[in-house]
């Protein structure tokens, strides 16, 4: 019996390892440290904690946040893909991220002309059929 538990706990952490791999993303094969979203021929990804956004052959690339001093998670194409949305974890994942600040931004724009979003606005945009 406690050998039947051990291979169902280490396929449990197994199968969690990997889906880690598939939602957070090791480094892609353009030099990007996380995936993120796609829209057309442009996906967005994060580089060095910075949202980007870039055309999927690579061939254009354009930063849309520039906060050195703090990382962005989970960007999304949102409102027919008008905008971005984004939000930074504060925090330490050990103390549980204390708080998130989200904001959105025009597809065109970068962080300079974002708006901050409460994250329930940003959940309710993550997760709109309308998101891309």
């Amino acid at each position: 019996m406690h050998s039947k538990f051990m291979v169902v706990l280490l396929l449990g952490a197994s199968l969690l390892g990997l889906a880690g791999c598939c939602t957070f993303g090791v480094s892609g094969p353009d030099g990007y440290d996380q995936f993120y979203d796609t829209n057309g021929e442009y996906r967005l990804v994060k580089r060095n904690s910075d949202v980007w956004m870039e055309k999927i052959d690579g061939s254009e690339k354009r930063q849309i946040t520039h906060t050195p001093d703090s990382r962005e998670d989970e960007a999304y194409f949102v409102s027919n893909s008008k905008y971005i949305a984004y939000y930074n974890p504060y925090g330490t994942p050990a103390a549980g991220f204390v708080t998130s600040k989200a904001f959105i931004v025009l597809t065109e724009n970068d962080d300079s002309q974002r708006k901050e979003i409460t994250m329930d606005e940003f959940f309710s945009l993550a997760n709109s059929p309308t998101r891309k």
